[in-house]
């Protein structure tokens, strides 16, 4: 029977496309994040156990807490909520590899290093779990997926923190109480075995008998039935593992590990993860088995007592194998991967030839040729990651060999970016001068300097006509520039779809004001943007490579096993992207590009990561202090942007940091944990209170949580943005609103959630009729008309609905709607209700 979820597209954009797996909570689909054009995972929990309350609260409390953790090695829970039938849901990354119960199946047996190398993967994440107060309590092999590495080593990923519960008192989770037995007996403690409430140590006895497994093919304690499983957990001797399975010869050694490990007394066992991890490594010290790669080095000898404890640390621990505190050095300790090779490779992506762009440089050169008697204006038209900005770059500088002046704006990748910000960074590009001093120093027209100071504090109110305003300041700067003798000028604006509403505005409407020779003006967009003013304008296409140029490219980066289909073209971004995956110890590169980079990200070392995050949450152009002062830490951070920059992943202007495509920002953040995203967000607002654009203000606030003061600012850069005539920045501010009102009915910050709901669907419903949306303006106000609850809104609303049904070319419907709402405000709100009339009126004149 086929799934009738498949095809459902959920908030956040992640449509659901195959059924992957499921299990007692829960089905889990494979979805595509549309936004993205990259896999996820999606948890949904059973309907049938929606009945059971303590279901729902378990599963949202899975998502919780897994979204806390921030470590390579577990799976990253991004998102969580509920469907629109109540279903509470879970996102998470998608995992290409085996589970270990599979991995048992066809490759058993496992050498000893490849054993220590996976249990020592697994403990390091249950050191930062621990770390937190988070215990795992379902440790087992299918809960552990391993994806192969191009040096013959596994990267680890524990999944389904479904039974988690927190250490720390006064947060544990009703819905599982200290007296329920629940996981899977075959890797059950003996306290989880008597009900007693467990602790770390208790995953680390599960982590024994994945040891006791790996080393024999079969578990410590079998029987037929489950109870007799817990019982011989709780009074059986732990089998001598060398008798179970003599053929494998396991080493003395890792029989103690082994040994301390499944004591049935918590206390005998080790008191950390980061104890367990230690000694491990010893024991592969120790014992002869031939060297396998490892993912993470045995420990080093030297050690420093215990800030807390005083028993001795190895420098190479986080954390203290006898109390489990963190140890001052853990954050400033290096990566313990293999380094991905020497940042100055000449195999690097950069060093690439920009290939299939001869014909796209001689139009370009043709329009140059051409502008120095009036102004030409053409668009450079590509999907992203084709290479459009990269072709700029060598046209850039071709004209300024040519000793031609060429001035480059860029898009600020927010997704409400601040009004004017490209315009404003175009206008002091070309006079060389801030906004501030352009107003000191400029003898301009009054409608000039009205521009001016609009671009100087964009919430200046001015009588009228802001926008016609700032296009006259455009374009005087555009002729000041253009004004110099024998000097042709060359702007480029780079994903002019990406621009502020205000700024696009501005600049369509200087070039419109009249001809301005020696100007040429090209701007860069995606193939789905095609605005009126552009349609006539000379079009120079980017596409992807052909296989013939993208195989000859890998040759010369000395990557030569990265199966490309010869029927396709392939994205540059891709091509590179793929080539790092590889040099990374990367296998298989998966084909979408957005989950390529996702794959790359999560493997980076913790601390890098983190950088990575702080920086996808602070914006375009940063510095190491702000990154600083948002993770919260005091160790120099140079090095592990220095790191980010030697892999591609963000360049490096003087002190600024940018993300080196803007594509990257947006993978960056998507699969960063929810409750990190979140946090990151928090300090964000914490670092520059009030110094922000209200546009960065409003995204910080949403993704914060603060749903109270996201409403208002949202509201506040609608109602500007609609000043400004910039009705596409309006639409998306009061989508967003509406759509985080209709998410947030239960949030306690808000006074009447429903009224929220009805007040940004009204304003929604405005806009969209205004950019001339009307059959979706009339569903909206339709949709919020039911959560007006007061009758000035409901008479708003329906004056709206009014409104849109006479645009729509129903004017008897509009009639009885505006008649509707005069009487509804008739006897409350007398000076609204003859506004109304008053202008129901003028429809019928």
């Amino acid at each position: 029977m086929p799934d009738r979820r498949i095809g459902t597209v959920l908030p956040g954009g992640y449509v659901l496309q195959q059924c992957i797996g499921g299990g007692g909570m829960g089905q889990v689909y494979r979805a595509e994040q549309s936004t993205l054009g990259r896999s996820v995972a999606v948890k949904i929990v059973h309907p049938y156990l929606l009945s059971d309350e303590s279901v729902s609260r378990r599963f949202i409390n899975e998502a919780r807490l897994a979204s806390r953790l921030n470590h390579p090695n577990s799976v990253a829970v991004i998102d969580f909520g509920k469907t629109e039938d109540g279903l509470p849901y879970l996102v998470m990354e998608h995992l290409r590899g085996r589970d270990l119960a599979r991995v048992l199946e066809e490759d058993w047996p496992l050498s000893f290093s490849r054993i220590i190398d996976i249990l020592r993967q697994l403990l390091d994440v249950l050191a930062e779990a621990h770390q937190l107060g988070i215990v795992h309590l379902d440790l087992k092999p299918d809960n552990i997926v391993l994806e192969p590495t191009r040096r013959g080593g596994d990267f680890v990923k524990v999944v389904d923190f479904g039974l988690a519960r927190m250490l720390t008192a006064g947060t544990s989770d009703t819905s599982s109480p200290s007296m329920t037995i629940s996981g899977t007996p075959d890797y059950m403690a003996p306290e989880q075995c008597r009900g007693e409430k467990p602790d770390a140590r208790s995953d680390l006895y599960a982590v024994g008998v994945i040891l006791f497994l790996l080393l024999t093919g079969r578990l410590p304690f079998e029987a037929a039935a489950p109870t007799q499983v817990l019982l011989n957990h709780l009074s059986q001797p732990i089998p001598d593992p060398r008798v179970v399975n003599p053929a494998r010869h396991i080493p003395d050694e890792l029989v103690e590990v082994l040994r301390r490990s499944l004591q049935k007394n918590p206390t005998d066992r080790y008191a950390s993860a980061a104890e367990f991890s230690a000694a491990l490594a010893e024991a592969h010290l120790l014992i002869t088995t031939p060297s396998r790669a490892l993912s993470i080095p045995p420990a080093a000898a030297p050690s420093k007592p215990c800030t807390v404890c005083g028993q001795p640390v190895a420098i190479v621990q986080k954390f203290c194998g006898s109390c489990g505190a963190k140890m001052p050095w853990a954050d400033r300790l290096p990566s313990l991967r293999p380094p991905s090779g020497p940042a100055d490779d000449p195999h690097t992506p950069q060093s690439f030839p920009l290939v299939e762009r001869d014909e796209q440089l001689a139009v370009l050169g043709q329009q140059l040729d051409s502008c120095a008697t009036t102004l030409h204006l053409c668009r450079v038209v590509g999907e992203m990651g084709a290479g459009r900005t990269r072709l700029l770059d060598e046209f850039s500088m071709i004209a300024s060999t040519l000793d031609h002046a060429v001035f480059r704006a860029h898009a600020e990748p927010w997704p409400l970016s601040p009004a004017w910000g490209t315009i404003r960074e175009l206008i002091e590009s070309l006079m060389g001068a801030d906004v501030l001093t352009l107003l000191e120093n400029s003898a301009v027209d009054l409608r000039i300097k009205q521009g001016l100071e609009l671009l100087a504090h964009p919430s200046t109110q001015v009588d009228s006509m802001p926008r016609a305003h700032v296009a006259h300041a455009t374009r005087w700067a555009l002729q000041t520039a253009c004004s110099h003798e024998d000097l042709q000028v060359v702007v480029i604006v780079d994903d002019l779809d990406q621009l502020d509403g205000a700024s696009r505005n501005a600049l369509s409407d200087a070039l419109q004001l009249g001809d301005i020779p020696g100007l040429l003006v090209i701007v860069s967009h995606g193939p789905d943007y095609d605005p009126p003013w552009l349609e006539d304008k000379p079009r120079v296409v980017v596409e992807p490579l052909t296989w013939q140029s993208a195989h000859s490219l890998l040759a010369s980066s000395g990557v030569m096993d990265i199966q490309i289909s010869l029927s396709e073209r392939i994205l540059p971004l891709y091509l590179e992207h793929c080539i790092r995956f590889e040099q990374e110890g990367g296998t298989a590169p998966p084909p979408r590009l957005g989950d390529l980079i996702a794959a790359r990200f999560a493997r980076l070392p913790a601390d890098t990561r983190r950088v990575l995050q702080a920086i996808s949450v602070l914006g375009p152009r940063i510095n190491t202090q702000q990154i600083q002062s948002v993770t919260e830490t005091s160790t120099d951070l140079s090095p592990l942007v220095r790191k980010l920059q030697s892999v591609g992943i963000v360049s490096m202007v003087g002190e600024t940091i940018c993300f080196s495509h803007p594509y990257l920002r947006k993978i960056a953040r998507a699969v960063t944990p929810a409750a990190v995203l979140r946090e990151l967000h928090a300090k964000a607002i914490e670092q520059a209170p009030g110094s922000q654009p209200l546009e960065v203000q409003s995204f910080h606030l949403e993704h914060a949580g603060d749903v109270f003061g996201a409403l208002l600012s949202l509201d506040r850069v609608g109602m500007q943005a609609r000043s400004r005539d910039d009705l596409d920045s309006a639409l998306e501010a009061f989508r967003r609103g509406f759509e985080l009102a209709r998410r947030s009915a239960g949030d306690p910050s808000l006074d009447d959630p429903m009224e929220a709901v009805a007040l940004f669907g009204r304003k929604l419903g405005e806009t969209l009729s205004q950019k001339g949306f009307h059959t979706e303006a009339a569903g909206i106000l339709g949709e919020s008309l039911a959560f007006a609850s007061t009758t000035e809104q409901r008479a708003r609303i329906t004056f709206a609905l009014a409104s849109v049904a006479r645009l729509r070319g129903k004017p008897r419907h509009a009639h009885e709607l505006a008649r509707e709402a005069i009487v509804l405000l008739s006897d409350t709100h007398p000076s609204l209700a003859a506004s109304f009339e008053q202008q129901a009126r003028w429809w019928k004149a």
